[in-house]
């Protein structure tokens, strides 16, 4: 399978787990659909400005939730942080840049959302098993 089989699988759900709730019936109660609405609004907002400064106190006042329980509700869903979601946005977002750009590394780094191309660097090679400038040569 291609490098980054797994994280185009990801976000591929979370696409659907989007459209799907923009579909969502907002008359129908309960906690459950109250957890997914409010999840459904912060993927939304993240997706929508993944490559903008963000934190999780803007996400959290975006679905009109807590820090801690967007934390909650987001690792029971998809057992994940909604800060490590972002960067995975921003991560697939530089894996395209590399591919089909000349911009330097640190440049992607920047267009990508990441204030410290080292630390893009690093996050990069953690999810990806290797360096950007790796990436793009073997490509």
């Amino acid at each position: 399978k291609l490098q980054g089989y797994q994280t185009m699988l990801g976000s591929k759900f979370m696409e659907l787990v989007v459209y799907l709730s923009r579909h969502y019936d907002p008359q129908e109660k309960g906690i459950q659909g109250n957890h997914l609405m409010h999840l459904a609004n912060a993927l939304s907002y993240m997706e929508d400005r993944y490559l903008e400064p963000l934190t999780l106190d803007q996400i959290a006042k975006h679905s009109d939730i807590s820090v801690r329980h967007l934390n909650r509700i987001f690792r029971s869903y998809y057992q994940t942080t909604p800060i490590a979601y972002l960067h995975r946005l921003r991560l697939e977002r530089a894996c395209g840049l590399l591919k089909h750009s000349n911009l330097s590394i640190t440049q992607i780094s920047h267009e990508c959302g990441f204030s410290d191309s080292n630390y893009f660097t690093r996050q990069f090679t953690k999810i990806y098993g290797m360096s950007p400038k790796v990436y793009r040569n073997k490509l």
